[in-house]
């Protein structure tokens, strides 16, 4: 007995020691980590503390409804707020873990049900749209599954009225990771954009149908054979002439190019494929051309985006599946669009499926118009996907071909950082030629 205490007594003041030591590495790498990264340092020290007052008052807009979703083990829990309401559920989980994913297999497939779209918005949103009459703009703080649900697809009646619509057809809509987010001050860039846009659209060997390609691709399947997109190119040069800036057709645009380039350009807009690895969203990634760059493999995963420094208001990510990733407790879904998010870029517009590369290349050219007569960037969105539906045919107006892009972010109108540029040269001009003026007159 004497010899397992004296072991044990050995063994506990090793783990102090080890424990000691960890406290000690940790510290140094905190002290690291702000002596080499000031402006996180900076970030975490003005952070401020999250009220609900605060969250109401001074971070939602005026007429803005937001929603946000809790995943619990039992229930969901939902708080929605405008300027000064505040509405808190508690949603029983029931067969939501069977039914989002039958109702997204649902609109990934053409095999829309509004029945499901119906029953998912009185499950999820029973009485909040009766109770916040006013309001035409959702922002929704999605959580656990329903981060891969596009709720404009969804289906509720105007209260008071019969008959369903969809969502769209009511409410802007965007997206958010976390309210908490909202009121974390922004990192100052390190460089400003110079550039409005700058696109890339590589080119594809294998042949394929115009009216059927889609921008999908296997975890498994190599670079190869993946299937030409014969809109994509054309959806660049279309939006560079439409917002000015530049472009990367073919093999120029390659990986390298984008990493030298991106950090650039206020928009950076990426028409290709997207691979995505279901098990390790980390090793996702984007398609670009093939190259002998020996540093380059042609190929952008989610974790090279994670040492990328990008100072972009919106990377919008025209390709499959580029919101789709792991979910982790805390962290959201790991997804090509997360990295970016972690690259510095605050709006990323991405797809929840395989996108049809014809429907795709008009809703962002519709989008872009909007971009560029003014329109906040969800409201765009919403205008593009309306627009398109305007002129779709009984097939293609199901969901499957206009809701799969969604947007992480704000709906704030981009400037054009072009214009900005030259309002800063017009008035040192200016003060250079009252200077000029004033000395003249003395």
């Amino acid at each position: 007995a004497e010899f397992q205490q004296q072991a044990d007594s050995a063994a506990l003041s090793q783990l102090n020691k080890n424990l000691f030591d960890t406290e000690q590495q940790y510290e140094q790498h905190i002290n690291h980590l702000a002596s080499a990264y000031p402006a996180y340092q900076s970030y975490k020290q003005e952070e401020q503390e999250l009220t609900l007052e605060r969250l109401q008052k001074e971070l939602l807009p005026k007429g803005n409804l937001a929603l946000e979703f809790m995943w619990g083990e039992e229930n969901i829990y939902l708080l929605a707020l405008d300027y000064d309401q505040v509405l808190f559920q508690q949603i029983p989980r029931g067969d939501l873990p069977q039914l989002i994913p039958n109702y997204l297999e649902g609109l990934r497939s053409r095999s829309f049900d509004p029945q499901e779209a119906e029953q998912l918005a009185n499950i999820l949103m029973n009485n909040v749209l009766s109770k916040f009459k006013e309001h035409e703009h959702l922002t929704i703080f999605a959580d656990g599954l329903l981060g891969y649900l596009p709720f404009e697809t969804l289906m509720a009646s105007e209260p008071g009225e019969g008959g369903s619509e969809f969502l769209i057809n009511r409410f802007t809509i965007n997206y958010h990771i976390s309210a908490k987010l909202l009121g974390l001050p922004k990192l100052e860039n390190a460089q400003v954009a110079k550039q409005s846009f700058l696109g890339y659209a590589p080119v594809f060997e294998k042949e394929s149908n115009p009216l059927l390609a889609s921008r999908s691709a296997e975890n498994i399947q190599a670079v190869s054979e993946l299937e030409r997109l014969p809109q994509a190119e054309q959806e660049v040069k279309n939006i560079a002439g439409l917002l000015g800036g530049s472009y990367k057709l073919g093999a120029q645009a390659t990986e390298a190019d984008f990493k030298r380039s991106a950090h650039q350009s206020n928009i950076i807009h990426l028409a290709s494929h997207a691979i995505v690895d279901d098990k390790n969203p980390l090793f996702s990634r984007l398609v670009f051309a093939s190259s002998q760059d020996s540093l380059e493999d042609g190929l952008l995963h989610t974790y090279e985006l994670y040492n990328i420094q990008l100072n972009a208001d919106l990377a919008c990510l025209s390709a499959c599946n580029t919101g789709i990733g792991v979910y982790h407790q805390g962290e959201g879904i790991v997804s090509l669009a997360q990295g970016f998010l972690h690259a510095g870029v605050p709006n990323v517009m991405m797809s929840l499926w395989s996108v049809p590369d014809q429907s795709t290349a008009q809703i962002m050219l519709y989008f872009y118009e909007e971009i560029k007569n003014g329109q906040g960037k969800a409201d765009a969105l919403r205008q593009a996907k309306l627009r398109y539906l305007e002129t779709a045919d009984a097939n293609t107006q199901d969901p499957y071909y206009w809701a799969a892009f969604t947007l992480i972010g704000d709906n704030q109108a981009i400037k054009d950082k072009g214009w900005e540029i030259w309002q800063m040269v017009l008035m040192a001009l200016g003060m250079a030629l009252m200077g000029f003026i004033l000395y003249r007159l003395k």
